[in-house]
């Protein structure tokens, strides 16, 4: 309440976060958004620039977001014990049953489905959830790249990097071939979060981060990428509190989710377990000494080694290059998310299954993006946004 508020001191952390997280106004614009970027055209107005031309692109984007779909249910495999079906119905091990946001909505659809006698079955939706969210993070790709100012043909060999890292990491090699219903829709998430604060609507992004949260745990480096793209853009006392209210409202949506689902077999919060047929029979489990050593010893082997150069459709390579010379200022603090992703995953993840990069994409692909706009424009002049983002209060 406004009384529970003020009896805060305004100028605290707990202070300025209670209040982010219960007077956000700012949706349409903040006074951080960078200068640049102000009265610009809306998503719809990027998208459509150029009538004919956009729609016949969109056409291409959807054709190609169809064909992933019925690739990824042709050649993919689901985890037996995790699959959709169990993931709708609630009865599927943690930490798998906490990523509830399409499972929610796949069981909405079904219920709507049964009004009308319509019956829909799981791999549908999947398949659908599969081309809606592939489609949908090109086209928030597209809206970010139009922002920029990039070309024509900047913009379409952006898109084609962008299909190499969305087709190799999700289907393209080896033990690649699981598919999980919460993969693809954290690309589609991060892509949004990346365009709301570049255009400093962080309102909308608070929206965002709950949604986000649901439908996979490591949306919480979203947080962590806000917190590094506004560090020059706000006073250090408003970001600490912006970081506060957001750690506050992920702990709760964690908290509620593991609450609601806690009579579910499994680990809990985070798998660090994996299947131990020598124990108790198929089934049993034992705890796993991290991953650490494991996931290392992927460098060793010639064959694992080519494997995980493939990451990201080999366009790590180009991004090294290009982070050098980036001078684009909200990509060069979106950089600082990947080293802390990465430590983490090699430690707790198997780093073989590219799936799990998600966030990681829109700051790789962007930066790449950028880098071949530089080069392509050799000495002409820079775009607006590579000026520096000034500090605000």
């Amino acid at each position: 309440s406004a009384a529970d508020c003020k009896s805060v001191h305004p100028g605290s952390i707990p202070g300025q976060a209670s209040t982010i997280l219960f007077r956000l106004t700012m949706f349409g614009s903040t006074s951080n958004t960078d200068k640049g970027l102000e009265g610009r055209a809306s998503p719809a107005g990027l998208l459509f620039e150029h009538r004919l031309y956009d729609w016949i692109l969109l056409a291409v984007l959807a054709a190609a977001a169809i064909e992933f779909a019925a690739l990824r249910f042709h050649y993919g495999f689901e985890d037996r014990d995790a699959n959709f079906a169990r993931l709708i119905a609630g009865t599927a091990p943690t930490p798998f049953q906490y990523r509830i946001l399409i499972p929610m909505l796949a069981r909405a659809a079904i219920a709507l489905g049964a009004l009308t006698h319509l019956s829909i079955p799981a791999s549908a939706l999947f398949a659908a959830s599969d081309m809606v969210f592939y489609f949908g993070s090109f086209l928030a790709g597209l809206v970010t790249l139009k922002a920029l100012k990039l070309s024509r043909p900047e913009i379409l060999a952006a898109l084609l990097g962008l299909a190499m890292i969305l087709n190799t990491d999700y289907f393209g090699t080896e033990i690649l071939n699981l598919r999980n219903i919460y993969d693809v829709p954290a690309v589609f998430f991060a892509f949004v979060a990346t365009y709301l604060l570049l255009r400093g609507k962080l309102g909308w992004f608070y929206i965002l981060l709950p949604i986000a949260i649901l439908n996979r745990e490591t949306a919480v480096f979203l947080s962590l990428l806000f917190v590094a793209t506004q560090w020059r853009r706000m006073p250090l006392p408003r970001l600490a509190a912006h970081a506060a209210a957001q750690g506050l409202l992920i702990l709760a949506i964690k908290l509620t989710v593991m609450a609601a689902f806690r009579h579910n077999p499994g680990v809990g919060a985070v798998s660090f377990y994996i299947d131990d047929f020598t124990a108790s029979g198929p089934g049993a489990h034992r705890l796993h000494d991290l991953r650490l050593m494991e996931n290392l010893r992927l460098f060793i082997t010639p064959r694992r080694l080519v494997h995980m150069s493939a990451i990201f459709g080999f366009l790590w390579i180009p991004y090294l290059f290009a982070l050098r010379g980036l001078r684009q200022p909200f990509f060069r603090a979106a950089a600082w998310i990947i080293p802390p992703f990465l430590g983490l995953m090699l430690v707790v993840g198997n780093i073989a299954e590219f799936r799990i990069y998600s966030e990681l994409v829109p700051p790789l692909f962007f930066t790449v993006a950028l880098g071949w706009a530089r080069w392509n424009r050799r000495d002409a002049p820079s775009s607006i946004l590579e000026q520096p983002i000034a500090r605000t209060t």
